[in-house]
């Protein structure tokens, strides 16, 4: 592990190594010999590496920004996550951690004998409390609703850092369904853990021990499933080893003192690896309690109100230190904070929204609470949201609220579209067979591994933003449970994802054959997608997977998915993919919606000229064609330079095809004046060159494996590769003094590849 390897792999796009570096605790602001850093190099050649670093590097830069500022101090309280489904004994679990010594034990213990056993008194969302527990320290207990209707809100606060996960299942359900329920939740705290130096510390906890007519067969049962997810989460989670087998009714049990101690553990590691906390988020957190007393009915401040508030509190304060705290603290999960606006929301108590509202707005049927009703088409009313809230909030203010959580859209004013509520179905004549003529293309983004699955809000939220895109960029989207169809007008698309999380598909078709409108439309529900995955499962792997064209054309329920290896194999090769279950020819060209040679390659070149000429972007569009109505969209849509002129590359590639070569982005650079940009891209020339000539060595009929001039030249390009660009510019100058005609293969292929005349 150095530096170099971490560089390395941010420049390749490899979020793998990326990730796994970031793991091992290597400095994100680590620089090259350029004074490059890993978030620099990685600028366009990969949207999931690039996020990562982004996020990392931005995290990191404030956290000193807040330090340096008025210095930090070492934290006393952790957080103690109480996760497992519904009526498993999470919130008898959380009553017994905090009843200790012999009398207070026996008095619960007697008092529990006198309780009805059949009372239903579930948590409506989350039940939050900051308790000094004996034996462990003060703690701020989150006991989590274990109905699904929940998780998609639970998401935000598991995401939140510097907390332990004691995730309780019933012994005594059957042994698939007690992994189905462990496994669901080590892969939602897996997917949501948004820091990589940090694996969240788990304690598996078998309730319902008293139910058990064998103890011994139980605490068997029990041990085997801790063996089994520390090893399948090993890289991922700190599963405890410990074997909890409790009663969660019963306090004073020597496993409730164990598990004391495991947790009073768990909270002394993670308090010493912590790193400090900003002293001005310590003082801003005790203000907000205050103001938490003061606002129980609606502790919710506008930002510009919160501002006055915070400076009054703290005087010497200004506006960023106030955001970056804020900001801190919403990641600590002590206030809720989404965005720096000036119009943005600051929620003081996430206990009142995630019980006094998204407990009743989300719970099931048979909850004991006031719920909402919702109309045949599973919308809510303004009128309902009125009747059930209007004693504990501001009821514009709380639709704003749900707006900026993307949890619900209103295009009325009137009646409110909460994608997490739908229960529908999609119908298959919403997405049926239509022109002879129509192309089809398909991408799915799925799980890497069985332990990687996407958030539960990504969905609901991705149909929100499908939502908000109208009238702007897309018609208004037909949405059901788990499925959504949006038309630019020129394309139509169909998202999807399956129940367990893994898989999510986007399918688009062109019903005049127009495949870059296909192309358009898909880079649009790509840029969202990658963005909300990133949001929303920091810590899920994922892969893209080609969706076969011909299940597509026929509407298969499961259209077979080939690897971006595969169908990158098949393209250098010229050869056609076999369809495995069908045993029939599918042609690249129609699994491929971006026909481009080599996109990498040209993803790197948009890296240089990002990097070298984003101030000017608006002159280069100019150059490359673009009408001026074109560049002020593009202008308005993003808020920085760097995204502008990737958007603006990409439009171009997407608009001319092959003609989008490194000879015509060449010569616009040149005639703006950015010659020595230009010039870089020639060395992104030659080092392409040189892997495009090792392909065609490897693919060379007559290679033997015994030692032929073949395999010396195989080896000698495989070195050049491997010491980069500086090696390849050296050794195609010496190879032009030597042998021309062996230089200009070189460049022949790569220029013949662009539909470029070799000059």
């Amino acid at each position: 592990m150095n530096r170099r390897d971490f560089l390395q792999a941010a420049q390749d796009g490899d979020v793998e190594k990326v990730r796994r570096w970031l793991e091992e605790g290597l400095d994100v602001n680590t620089k090259d010999y350029i004074n490059k850093r890993p978030v620099d190099v990685a600028a366009g050649l990969g949207s999931d590496t690039q996020l990562l670093l982004e996020t990392e590097t931005r995290k990191q830069a404030e956290y000193s920004e807040l330090v340096s500022s008025v210095g930090s101090e070492e934290g006393t309280t952790v957080k103690l996550f109480l996760c497992g489904d519904g009526q498993v004994g999470k919130t008898s679990l959380r009553a017994i951690l905090k009843k200790t010594g012999f009398i207070v034990g026996a008095l619960w213990n007697i008092r529990r004998k006198f309780r009805r056993q059949d009372v239903f008194n579930p948590t409506p969302g989350v039940h939050v409390s900051i308790e000094v527990v004996p034996g462990i320290g003060r703690l701020s207990l989150h006991d989590f609703a274990g109905q699904a209707q929940f998780y998609v809100t639970h998401a935000m606060l598991l995401r939140t850092t510097n907390a332990i996960f004691p995730v309780v299942y019933k012994i005594t359900d059957g042994e698939d369904e007690q992994k189905q329920q462990v496994h669901g939740w080590l892969s939602f705290i897996h997917c949501s853990n948004a820091d990589p130096t940090n694996k969240p510390r788990i304690v598996l906890i078998a309730s319902h021990a008293d139910k058990l007519q064998d103890r011994k067969a139980g605490r068997r049962q029990a041990k085997a499933l801790v063996e089994y997810y520390r090893k399948l989460f090993q890289e991922s989670l700190i599963v405890s080893q410990e074997v909890f087998l409790i009663n969660c009714l019963e306090a004073g049990s020597p496993e409730i003192q164990r598990l004391r101690e495991v947790l009073g553990t768990f909270k002394d590691d993670m308090l010493k690896q912590r790193t400090q906390i900003p002293k001005v988020c310590v003082q801003l957190s005790k203000t907000i309690e205050g103001w938490r007393e003061e606002r129980k009915t609606f502790p919710v401040m506008g930002w510009q109100d919160y501002l006055a508030a915070v400076r009054q509190a703290c005087i010497y304060i200004e506006e960023r230190i106030a955001e970056l705290a804020s900001s801190y603290l919403h990641d600590e999960g002590e206030i809720i904070y989404l965005r720096h606006q000036a119009d943005s929301l600051v929620v003081l108590d996430p206990q009142w929204l995630f019980t006094s509202v998204i407990g009743s707005l989300l719970a099931p049927d048979n909850f004991p609470i006031v719920k909402i009703a919702r109309t045949a088409e599973d919308y809510v009313t303004l009128e309902e949201l009125t009747r059930v809230f209007s004693a504990v909030a501001d009821i514009p203010l709380l639709i704003k609220l749900l707006q900026d959580f993307q949890l619900c859209h209103t295009y009325d004013e009137v009646t409110l579209i909460i994608p997490s509520l739908l229960q529908q179905e999609m119908e298959e004549a919403a997405w049926s067979p239509v022109s002879s003529k129509a192309v089809y293309f398909g991408l799915q983004i799925r799980g890497r591994t069985e332990i990687d699955s996407f958030s539960c809000d990504l969905f609901p939220r991705l149909q929100t933003l499908l939502m908000q895109a109208h009238p702007d960029k897309l018609s208004r989207p037909l949405l059901w449970k788990n499925s959504a169809k949006c038309t630019d007008k020129k394309a139509d698309a169909l998202l999807q994802i399956t129940q367990d999380k893994r898989q999510l598909n986007i399918f688009v078709r062109s019903n005049d054959g127009n495949r870059e409108d296909c192309n358009s439309i898909m880079d649009l529900l790509k840029d969202m997608t990658y963005r909300l995955l990133h949001e929303t499962s920091p810590g899920a792997r994922s892969r893209d997977m080609v969706l076969s064209a011909l299940d597509l054309r026929e509407h298969s329920r499961e259209p077979h998915a080939y690897s971006r290896a595969e169908v990158e194999a098949a393209a250098a090769k010229g050869e056609n993919l076999v369809h495995p279950e069908r045993n029939v020819p599918e042609k690249v060209k129609d699994l491929r919606l971006k026909l481009g040679y080599m996109e990498g390659y040209m993803s790197k070149c948009f890296g240089k000229v990002i990097r070298g000429t984003s101030a000017d972007w608006d002159n280069l569009a100019w150059e490359l064609n673009f009408e001026e109505n074109e560049i002020r969209v593009i202008r308005e849509m993003e808020h920085d330079c760097d995204r502008r002129c990737r958007e603006m590359l990409e439009r171009w590639r997407n608009r001319e095809g092959e003609a989008a070569n490194v000879q015509a982005l060449k010569k616009a650079l040149i005639k703006i004046g950015h010659r020595l940009t230009a010039e870089t891209l020639e060395v992104c020339t030659l080092v392409n060159g040189c892997n495009l000539s090792r392909e065609r060595l490897e693919r060379n009929k007559h290679l033997k494996t015994s030692r032929t001039p073949q395999d010396a030249a195989r080896e000698l390009l495989d070195i050049l590769e491997a010491k980069g660009e500086r090696a390849c510019v050296k050794f195609y100058a010496v190879l032009k003094l030597c042998d021309k005609f062996a230089a200009s293969l070189i460049v022949e292929e790569e220029m013949s590849e662009e539909g470029a005349t070799a000059s």
